[in-house]
């Protein structure tokens, strides 16, 4: 199992990020990456593994 650790911006797992105004909950942060996961409309799950700096870039703020 990969180990999880702290990021700078204090991300921990069950935050909500927005992106692209869709809510994904931080499922994991592992050592290079941080798991997303969202249930879609159509009830299946969805998962992406972004780093710090993409999810930054990424989310709506």
């Amino acid at each position: 199992m990969e180990q999880e650790k702290q990021l700078d911006r204090s991300y921990v797992p069950g935050d909500i990020v927005t992106i692209n105004q869709t809510d994904w909950t931080i499922a994991e942060i592992l050592d290079e990456k941080i798991r997303l996961y969202r249930e879609r409309v159509d009830g299946r799950s969805q998962t992406m593994d972004v780093s710090e700096e993409e999810l930054e870039r990424l989310t709506d703020r």
